[in-house]
């Protein structure tokens, strides 16, 4: 209850160490929040302001909630209010888990609020937050470059995601290479977990249609998540989801931005191939072609990894193509020509026995 009363005598402050008057006025601003919820700072101690933590560009907040059920959130804003967009990450420490680290990282020198607010998980799994504590964050200089978070849902602990690639980015890098017309996130999950992804248009809102391609690299055990811009000059939010093979329900587990491109850095637009749950969920990974839109009367070449896959077969133009159903090699992938008609080309796969349908995995069109 030090904060909201400083007893004249010592021994009534009921504190380990007494803090004298000046730490007193020192300390963070606090919401009822802080109580009701019984928290407790770790760092920063008996002081309203966070510091850059040493030659990095960013400040840390460390927080004891009295049960695992508590979560936390936050925020970073400048001086006239402004939330930083890409500011803050608030995660559960993995050996305590009732200690959060709330990391907080500023664009450019300035002063700065951090705001962080706490909740309890209801029954149905949601949380209802309020305002806790406030600190005071005064950057005078940045020691190395800038960085930023992207949003992070609690899901994404959840199922134990770990970004590999952009790292310290809220914002997506577009490639130098104008011939590479998408972009690309990596994660990486436990085995039993599925990764999708939706790509949406800031301006208007609405999904990308075949805008996203997730694969999955064996090698490398990584997911990776492709995002193909319909347009250039517009941002575009780009979220991953997941879910468990026994799970209904996918999840929103943490959100990106691909700032707008210039016209210069995009030669052509593409979509992807319309994608079907099983690939998803054998984990597939299709290695070409990945433009979902093929020339008419041409011949391409398909290579595609499907673990657990006994035969794929192919239909053109809703005819299913002559000769045998293709089989996979040693290490799980179909590989060969496909002639091209003038509507669409789909790709079907046959999993477990002879006697088992075929499901659709995928699907392009034609120009």
């Amino acid at each position: 209850m030090i904060y909201k009363h400083l007893p004249i005598d010592d021994e009534c402050q009921l504190l380990a160490h007494p803090i004298t008057m000046k730490q007193y006025l020192m300390l963070p601003y606090i919401y009822p929040a802080f109580f009701t919820f019984d928290l407790h700072i770790i760092s920063p101690v008996h002081s309203a302001k966070v510091d850059l933590i040493k030659d990095k560009s960013y400040g840390l907040v460390l927080i004891q909630t009295s049960n695992n059920n508590i979560e936390l959130s936050g925020y970073l804003e400048d001086e006239a209010g402004n939330k930083i967009q890409g500011g803050h990450f608030i995660y559960l420490d993995k050996k305590d888990q009732t200690l959060w680290r709330c990391q907080f990282a500023p664009p450019k020198p300035g002063k700065y609020n951090i705001i962080i607010f706490a909740g309890e998980k209801n029954h149905q799994d949601q949380c209802f937050s309020a305002a806790a504590v406030q600190f005071a964050f005064d950057v005078d200089h940045l020691p190395s470059s800038p960085i930023s978070y992207p949003h992070i849902w609690s899901y994404f602990f959840d199922y134990n995601i770990e970004i590999i690639k952009p790292m310290n980015s809220h914002y997506i890098d577009w490639s130098s290479n104008i011939n590479t017309p998408y972009c690309e996130i990596q994660v990486r999950s436990s085995d039993d977990v599925r990764i999708s992804a939706v790509m949406k248009d800031s301006s208007t809102s609405t999904n990308v249609k075949n805008g996203t391609l997730v694969n999955f690299d064996h090698e490398a055990d990584v997911w990776q998540c492709l995002f193909a811009p319909s347009t250039i000059g517009i941002p575009f939010e780009l979220t991953l989801f997941a879910k468990r093979q026994n799970e209904n329900e996918s999840h929103p587990v943490t959100q990106f931005v691909l700032q707008p491109i210039p016209s210069n850095a995009l030669k052509e637009c593409m979509i992807f191939p319309e994608i079907y749950l099983p690939f998803y969920n054998m984990r597939c990974h299709l290695i070409e072609p990945l433009n979902g839109v093929l020339q008419s009367d041409s011949t391409v070449h398909f290579r595609c990894r499907i673990p657990g896959a006994q035969e794929i077969n192919i239909t053109v133009d809703d005819n299913w193509i002559e000769g045998d159903a293709w089989k996979p090699d040693e290490n799980n992938i179909f590989d060969g020509d496909i002639q091209v008609g003038q509507k669409e080309v789909a790709i079907y796969v046959k999993f477990n026995d002879e006697n088992s349908s075929y499901q659709g995995l995928l699907k392009y069109t034609t120009s």
